[in-house]
Parts: structure tokens; C-alpha cells; sequence
């Protein structure tokens, strides 16, 4: 048996991408009105600028493409605020550079050496799924087709990527904008050599490109097209957003048809500028191809920053038709039982089972340490059931008692997944297999497993196949976009890995769906035409073509609302061959303010022959997002609460060549509590007397965005007493510094002895200040406006495009937000000694930055700052 890496990690456990803002970095759009001099030089005018103000500086990356973003991102040396920095002649808009995380695959599981794992061919499940295996079989493979892959880099000398690196290579062409050793702190380093050290990449590039004829049966999406590899992910897997908005520009530049991206973080505005540059590169004529998030735990209201841009293909992922799974016999005779993992348990001797529990209908199975009674779990496969707490609870109490191999039972009678957590391996087995053998040994029977090596199996999955997986990040954006745009296959994924760590990795994750997609529409382009006018109309065609997605396969009444499923499972082979055209694929209804109830879908016969066609209305479910203006997290909350809908007209025949119109009239559901911001989506169903089966998506929300609270003011997060925003010193643990306390808590803003400011956002706010006024200055606290004629006396933090914060109790899953205040401004300057206040405001979502009552409001204690003692 194969030496093994596997690492894997729960849905409920991956890491979040936190928004880390680079201090004193800005991305700088400059305005360049018409008419000026060929000679005239946008970038030397911005420089003469800063230096005529007093600003030092340097250039971080330059950007030059006037059809889509011409500026610069620059680095502050005497920490200028960026409000400083849009008040210059020339400029459009500032934003400041942050450090962003590719998002935590779900699932990766490495073979590292040269005696890979019985693994059973492919079936080439994924394609089948969605169309993909008769567009092969039609020749239809992606030649002629560039499809740019923005991520770690590629290990072009897999054998399976074409084992070279330039022209007439698979991977052809491409650039390294960060270096081998970036990660948030060294300089980066511009090569062109695009080598993989993270693997992420080379797992992507494989969905898209890998050559078919391998041990494992599996081929790319598109594996005749050409790739560019675009590095922006050091070894530590981190990059500034000005590199990748200077990779997303070269792909651009470089004559991409199609760039895909598999790297994000929770945002949710079109307006951030990586969203912006992507929505312009879609404009301009390229497919572009984002991973949807891997945060669906964490509810609704959490699109990511590249999902968010208009005309971006955002892509959830789905689970796969068929799971990977192993056998072991009992030493009773029964079985064999298969246990859901893609390697076998390495155990090459028969091992007794030990039940944490005889009582199979318990719901706190290892919920609670184990008692003391408990064997050393060492020696046997430990056998747990999955009712009650959460898993990681279960597995972390066996781990306690020595356990290293463990079973769970399932009482979701379906296939899951298993892997190594730690230092323990963990699978999962039915329920029905469970109960048989903690009923043996409980009717006294000594019973012991066999694992069998090399005898792997292929089960069908058909409770769950074609679901929307449980980690898929959940939209709709704050702007009221769809996204995701639609879902492909991204869960239990094999592809191609760098040949260091065993040259085929399985993973899963939107990471994984984005490049299927990216394939995909590489595909179209072969198909159709690879011009400006196929690369306009591919997302209304995907969408327009999607497999709509129930909530659950053994009820297909129900479908997945459209802020998980977007418009559904792509089917690649109805999108290239329907004749008939629905157009377009998402209707945006908005918010009970803006609510936009009349809308027209257009149909065009494309086809040969006269066809008759009808119209219906599918509602999805309706999800209540928020509880006492707290995010409810995943599973969403369903209702029954659909629009009305009227239709100009439910069936009609149209002649080949022939088009028509259809008017909707929609009014928003009604009883439902705008408190709770529904979210309520559906698909206008168009079906062809060829067979042919298309819908439009709709998405609206009862309730005011505009209105929606931003600043969590209880103590629902830290506990009881614990008030956010809160000033605490000197980590937010301690007790929070009041209000009616005479005495007055000073700092001597050494490190260990700051204040620190901690806050929640209930809801995204394009815009966050933090800014420090005199102690005499008063307002009424938590109150709406009301501070204009505040005097500031300096800006301690100033974000933009600000995502709402997550249910996690940890500060790296991005639970809350903080300020840890070191006594300068953000111009660099020091305060001076005395007694402050902080002052908080957050902008409503539909805010203007320019009116106080827009914004929400908290005023902190009085608080000192005394610097001198610190002399010596």
C-alpha cells in the first residue's frame, strides 16, 4: 500500500479568507478626460501630483489598458489617507490593497510516492452529469481556445499537462507576479516562470485541460485548448488585490478567450475593484470564470469579491453522481461494508470495534470526553454515532482516549465523505451497516473488521447526486445581484497535481467547479465561434440551459433557492445545442424600496422547423436570512412564499427564424416579516415541442436594504456583558471599558497596553471610519447621524466594501472586526497625549457617503493616552 498525505477538512471547518488590509497601500483609478495630448502621461501627472502635495511614495504597479483601467497602486510612506489621495486633481477612485487567500479547499488528499492508491478508473461521472462526454465524442474539445488560469501557478512538467512550458505546449504561455517567497511580507518578484509550490493551480488546470489516456480515466473539460498560467499565489498562498488585478489585466492583454479564477473572499460588492476590472474584462468580450466561495455555513449574504462583478460567471458547486468508497468484512460474516473514502483505512490486520455507546437511537454519542471506563482506543476501530453535536466534537473526544481509526454511522442516509483529521482517520458507513454492529456487540458478540486493501469501489449516489454541495457560498450580493451564476461539479474532484506530490490529487471546492466552468465555456467558443458576440451571450445561454436543482433528490417539489443554486447544474451540451434562445437568464426584481416588478423575456426559434412552445412559473424556495437582525446560518431557513406572477402570454408557436416577446408582472410575496430580509427566487420555464426545456432565474428581497442594521450593538457574540462595539484592553476577552466608570483607563500604547476597538457588521457597509475626537465631544451613543459637526481630530482606520461578519467565534474566520490603536493617525502622525474618544460610523448599504444620516454611529468611553509613560 502507497505511503500517504491525505489531508481533509470539513465543510463546517474551513478557514475563512480574511480581509487584511496592506497599510498605506492604495489602488489608485485616475479619470482621463478626452481630448488630451498623445503625450501626456496620466501616471507622471499622478506622481507630479503627489509630490506637489508633500506625498512620499512609491509605485507598486502601474496599470495601463485605457479600455479598462488605467492607474497605479501605490505605496504611502508618510501614511497619507486615502481620502487625501481622491481629492487630487486626475483622480476617479481610491481603494486600499489587501491581502487575499485562495479559499480553503474542502477536501485534498495527496499520494506522495511512486505507488499510487487502488483507485478505480474514472467514470467520467462530472462529464456525464453535465453534458460533457457527447460534446467529446462530437470532436468538440477546446482547440483553438486560450484559456487563462489566475492561481498558484501549474507544474507544466506533469506528463498530463504536456510536460513542457511555451510555445507548442499545453501550457504555453504565462507569468509569475509574486515569487516563490511571497507571503505578506517580502517583496515580490516578477518572473516568468510559473511553477506550482502550493498545487492549487495544477489541480484547476487538470478540470480544465489534463490529456485523456492516464491510469485514472480522466480528462480535462476542454483538453485540446492552450493554457496560460497567471502565478499570483506565493508558496504561503497570499497575494495583494493590486497583483491580481495586474494578472487579470495581462490575461486580458495577452488575448485570453477565457480566464478562470479560483480565488477569493467574502465581499459581496460589484463595486470593490476587482469586481470592477472583472465586470469590464466581461464587457469587453472574454468568459470569465469565478469560484462561487467555500463559506455556505455561514447563511446568506456572503458572496465573495470576483463573484460580485457583473457579467462574471460565478459557479457553486455541486456534488458528484457516483463517491469513491472502500470495503471492510466482519468477522460474523456480515458485510461487506463500505465506508465512504478514497483510500483504504492502512491497516493490514483484523481489529475489533469498540461502540462509544450501545444505545443506537443516542444524541449525545461522544458529545461529552469519555468516561474514564474507556479502553485505550489504540487498539480498535472506534464506532460512533453522528446524532446530536457536531462532529468535530465526537472526533476530537476519541482522539482523547487514543483513538486513530474511527467509524461513524450516519443517520443521513446517504454517502459522505471521510478523511484524515490530524492524527486520526475518520469515515463514515450507513446507518443500517452501524446498527448491525453495535447490536452484536451489544448482544455480546466480539466483533472485528478486516480492511481490504486494493479493492476499491465506485457507489452510486443517488440521495445526493447533483445536490448543491453544503460548503457552496450562499449569495444574493449586497447590491442585489445573482450569485452564484450557476453551479457545476466541484466535490471529490480527481485531477492533476505537481509530480513532487504523487502527479493526481482529489480535491473539492468551488475552486474545483470554476475551472469545469472555464472548460466549458472554452467548449462554446470552439463550438460557436470564438468571438465577441458567443462570449456576450455565454452566460445567458448557461444559465438559460441549467438543470434546476431540488433541495433534495427524494423531493423534487422543492427546488434550491437561486442564492445557492444561481440558475442550476450547467449542462454544457443543451447550452451549444438548444435552437431554441431565452434571453436573459437572470431577472432582478430588488428590494421593497426598489422594487422592479415588470420585466420581458425574449424567445428565439433557432432552429429548422416551427415549434410550439409553453410558460410556467417554478418557484424555489423562499429563505429567511436574518433572525433579530443576526444572520441565520446554513441550513437555510424555507418557506412557502412565492411571487404572483401574470404573463402576457403561456404558450405559442414560433416558425424557424422567429422571435417574441413575453411581459411579467411579478408582486413580491406577502406575509412575511421584512425584519427577516426573505430572500425569494424562481425560474420562468420555457418548454419546446422538440423537447427543449429553458428558464430565466428571478431573485428579489421583502424588506429595505437601505434599512438594514450595520453595527451589532449586543452581547449575543462575546457574552453576557460584553456589548459590541466595545473598547477593551487589551484583548477582547477582558472586561469592556463603561461608561459610567469616573475613573478613566489610560494607555501607554506600548505593545500589551493599547486599546482595542472590536466590532461586528450585521450587514455589508461600503464604507467603515474609525476616527479619534476630543473626550469633551458628545452624541447620544449607537444613535443614527447626528455627528457632522463633530470636530475630527485625526482617522484612526478607513475601509471600503465591507462584507458583513461571519458566525464564527474565531478573529481569523473573520467573526468580528477590531482596531488595535498603536497612537498614530493614518497619516502617519502621532496623537498626542490626552483623553479621546473613538468614533465608529458604517455606511447603510445604499448609502451616501456624504450625508451623516446615512451612516450608523457608536462614540466609545473616554479613554487616555499618556505616551510619556513610556520614558525613561
Amino acid at each position: 500500500m502507497s505511503a500517504m498525505n491525505a489531508i481533509f477538512i470539513l465543510a463546517l471547518a474551513a478557514a475563512v479568507a480574511a480581509l487584511e488590509i496592506v497599510p498605506n497601500a492604495y489602488i489608485v483609478e485616475f479619470d482621463i478626460p478626452s481630448g488630451l495630448s498623445p503625450r501626456f502621461s496620466p501616471h507622471s501627472d499622478f506622481y507630479a501630483n503627489l509630490a506637489g502635495a508633500g506625498i512620499k511614495h512609491s509605485v507598486r504597479t502601474e496599470y495601463n489598458v485605457p479600455e479598462l483601467f488605467v492607474g497605479a497602486a501605490v505605496d504611502i510612506h508618510d501614511g497619507t489617507h486615502g481620502a487625501v489621495l481622491s481629492s487630487l486633481d486626475g483622480v476617479k477612485s481610491v481603494s486600499p490593497v489587501h491581502q487575499i487567500s485562495p479559499p480553503s479547499p474542502v477536501e485534498v488528499i495527496t499520494w506522495s510516492d511512486d505507488d499510487p492508491p487502488a483507485y478505480l478508473p474514472d467514470t467520467m461521472s462530472t462529464h456525464i452529469m453535465t453534458g460533457v462526454d457527447k460534446l467529446h465524442a462530437e470532436g468538440i474539445t477546446g482547440r483553438g481556445i486560450k484559456v487563462g488560469i489566475i492561481d498558484s501557478g501549474i507544474d507544466y512538467t506533469n506528463p498530463w499537462l504536456g510536460g513542457c512550458f511555451g510555445p507548442g505546449c499545453k501550457v504555453a504561455s504565462g507569468w509569475n507576479f509574486v515569487g516563490a517567497n511571497y507571503n505578506a511580507t517580502y517583496t515580490t518578484e516578477i518572473t516568468s516562470d510559473v511553477q506550482d509550490c502550493v498545487g492549487h493551480g495544477t489541480h484547476v488546470a487538470g478540470i480544465v485541460g489534463a490529456n485523456p489516456g492516464n491510469m485514472y480515466n480522466i480528462s480535462g473539460v476542454a483538453y485540446d485548448a492552450t493554457l496560460a498560467s497567471y502565478r499570483v499565489l506565493g508558496c504561503e498562498g497570499i497575494i495583494p488585490s493590486d497583483r491580481l488585478i495586474d494578472a487579470m489585466m495581462k490575461a486580458y492583454n495577452d488575448s485570453c478567450n477565457v480566464i478562470t479564477i479560483s480565488i477569493g473572499e467574502p465581499e459581496g460588492w460589484s463595486s470593490a475593484p476587482i469586481a470592477v476590472v472583472a465586470s469590464r474584462i466581461t464587457a469587453l468580450g472574454k468568459i470569465v470564470t469565478v469560484a462561487a466561495g467555500n463559506d455556505g455555513r455561514y447563511g446568506a449574504w456572503y458572496a465573495s469579491d470576483l463573484p460580485s462583478g457583473i457579467g462574471t460567471i460565478s459557479v457553486g458547486s455541486v456534488l458528484n453522481d457516483v463517491i469513491p468508497a472502500q470495503n471492510f468484512t466482519l468477522s460474523d460474516g456480515y458485510g461487506p461494508v463500505s465506508y465512504y473514502q478514497a483510500v483504504p483505512f492502512a491497516i493490514d490486520h483484523p481489529i475489533p470495534i469498540y461502540p462509544t455507546s450501545l444505545n443506537t437511537s443516542a444524541t449525545d454519542d461522544a458529545c461529552s470526553p469519555l468516561p474514564d471506563s474507556t479502553p485505550d482506543l489504540s487498539g480498535y476501530v472506534t464506532l460512533i454515532n453522528a446524532n446530536g453535536c457536531s462532529l468535530a466534537d465526537k472526533l476530537n473526544n476519541a482522539q482523547a482516549k487514543g483513538a486513530e481509526w474511527i467509524l461513524v454511522y450516519d443517520v443521513i442516509q446517504g454517502p459522505r465523505r471521510g478523511g484524515i483529521y490530524h492524527n486520526f482517520t475518520a469515515a463514515l458507513i450507513p446507518m443500517a451497516d452501524g446498527i448491525h454492529i453495535v447490536t452484536a456487540i451489544a448482544n455480546g458478540s466480539n466483533i472485528s473488521a478486516t480492511f481490504l486493501q486494493d479493492q476499491p469501489v465506485l457507489l452510486p449516489n443517488p440521495q445526493r447526486a447533483g445536490l448543491i454541495s453544503d460548503f457552496s457560498t450562499i449569495g444574493p450580493t449586497y447590491d442585489l445581484f445573482l450569485a452564484p451564476s450557476l453551479a457545476a461539479p466541484g466535490e471529490h474532484i480527481l485531477s492533476t497535481y505537481p509530480v513532487s506530490n504523487g502527479t493526481f490529487a482529489i480535491m473539492s471546492g468551488t475552486s474545483m467547479a470554476a475551472p469545469f466552468m472555464g472548460g466549458a465555456a472554452a467548449l462554446l467558443l470552439q463550438a460557436h465561434g470564438r468571438n465577441t458576440h458567443t462570449a456576450a451571450s455565454a452566460k445567458d445561454l448557461f444559465e438559460s440551459t441549467a438543470k434546476l436543482v431540488p433541495v433534495q433528490n427524494n423531493d423534487t417539489s422543492v427546488l434550491d433557492p437561486a442564492i445557492r443554486q444561481g440558475a442550476g447544474l450547467v449542462n454544457v451540451y443543451d447550452a451549444i445545442h438548444s435552437s431554441t434562445i431565452l434571453t436573459p437568464g437572470e431577472l432582478l426584481l430588488n428590494d421593497t424600496d426598489a422594487f422592479d416588478g415588470h420585466h420581458i423575456i425574449s424567445v428565439f426559434n433557432m432552429g429548422n422547423m416551427t415549434k410550439s412552445y409553453t410558460v410556467s412559473h417554478q418557484p424555489a424556495g423562499t429563505t429567511l436570512t436574518y433572525n433579530a437582525s443576526v444572520a441565520l446560518t446554513f441550513p437555510l431557513l424555507l418557506v412557502q412564499a412565492a411571487v404572483t406572477l401574470s404573463m402576457s402570454q403561456t404558450s405559442f408557436s414560433l416558425p424557424p427564424g422567429t422571435g417574441t416577446n413575453i411581459s411579467l408582472t411579478f408582486t413580491a410575496p406577502t406575509g412575511l416579516d421584512p425584519a427577516t430580509y426573505p430572500v425569494y427566487s424562481g425560474y420562468i420555464v420555457v418548454n419546446s415541442s422538440s423537447g427543449e426545456s429553458l428558464h430565466s432565474s428571478y431573485l428579489g428581497v421583502v424588506g429595505s436594504v437601505s434599512e438594514a442594521r450595520i453595527l451589532d450593538n449586543t452581547d449575543a457574540y462575546l457574552g453576557p456583558g460584553k456589548f459590541l462595539p466595545s473598547l477593551f484592553e487589551p484583548q477582547y476577552e477582558a472586561t469592556p471599558i463603561n461608561y459610567t466608570d469616573p475613573s478613566i483607563e489610560y494607555f501607554n500604547m506600548t505593545t500589551g497596553d493599547q486599546p482595542l476597538l472590536a466590532y461586528r457588521l450585521l450587514f455589508g457597509t461600503p464604507l467603515v471610519n474609525i476616527d479619534l475626537i476630543s473626550a469633551d465631544e458628545n452624541i447620544e451613543k449607537r444613535q443614527i447621524g447626528g455627528c457632522s459637526a463633530l470636530p475630527i481630530l485625526g482617522n484612526l482606520l478607513h475601509h471600503t466594501y465591507r462584507p458583513r461578519s461571519s458566525s464564527s467565534k474565531m478573529r481569523t474566520e473573520d467573526g468580528f472586526n477590531r482596531l488595535l490603536w498603536n497612537g498614530t493617525y493614518t497619516n502617519g502622525s502621532y496623537a498626542a497625549n490626552g483623553e479621546y474618544k473613538m468614533l465608529l460610523r458604517a455606511l447603510k448599504a445604499r448609502g451616501d457617503a456624504t450625508n451623516e444620516e446615512d451612516y450608523e454611529v457608536w462614540l466609545s468611553p473616554i479613554f487616555g493616552v499618556n505616551m510619556s509613560a513610556n520614558e525613561s
